[in-house]
């Protein structure tokens, strides 16, 4: 939730523009990740945006899910203990799966899990359903189109725009070639 509703109890203290928001949510994040560390063993979490979930080779992809489920459970309620929220529709899932094949490991389809969801719950026990993500498409919330399974072609085919848009805006300009080179560096 982005407002207070009735029945909530009002946080003071942080508000937006302060200089020292940032200073201070990266110790009160740093103590939660280490929290979640500790209690939540085979999910590897590096920062609030990026959750990997991984699993021994022996459990199934059906496991995976369910440890994803209970980590991301396990967050949002370490983040509501410290009047932060949860924005559950702009969080999705991705799931690699892997099956051995002739001494090759092969993704796995989405079609070998349909079934599987995530739901989270929010302070007040309201579920929200994770959105999936096919494990091909990228996650374009972090600057780069990284894809779990690898995939480059996001990143490139937004590389390949940026400059398109770039040099279209410049073709028909006069620029010295300092000025010339200081739009390119900054582009990007």
């Amino acid at each position: 939730t982005y407002q207070y509703e009735s029945g909530d109890i009002r946080l003071g203290g942080e508000i937006q523009g302060k200089p020292d928001n940032m200073q201070l949510w990266a110790m009160e994040s740093s103590l939660l990740l280490k929290v979640h560390e500790e209690h939540c063993r085979g999910v590897e979490l590096r920062d609030p945006e990026d959750t990997y979930a991984s699993a021994p080779e022996t459990n199934t992809i059906q496991e995976g899910v369910e440890n994803m489920q209970h980590h991301a459970q396990f967050w949002a309620i370490l983040i509501t203990l410290v009047g932060q929220a949860f924005a559950f529709h702009k969080c999705f899932w991705q799931g690699l799966s892997w099956m051995a094949l002739g001494g090759y490991y092969i993704i796995q389809t989405r079609d070998k899990f349909n079934d599987l969801e995530i739901w989270i719950e929010d302070h007040r026990g309201k579920a929200s359903k994770i959105a999936y993500r096919h494990h091909d498409k990228p996650n374009d919330g972090l600057g780069l189109r990284l894809c779990p399974t690898a995939n480059q072609k996001p990143e490139f085919e937004k590389r390949l725009e940026q400059a398109s848009r770039l040099s279209s805006r410049v073709k028909n300009t006069s620029f010295k070639i300092s000025e010339a080179w200081i739009t390119c560096e900054c582009a990007y």
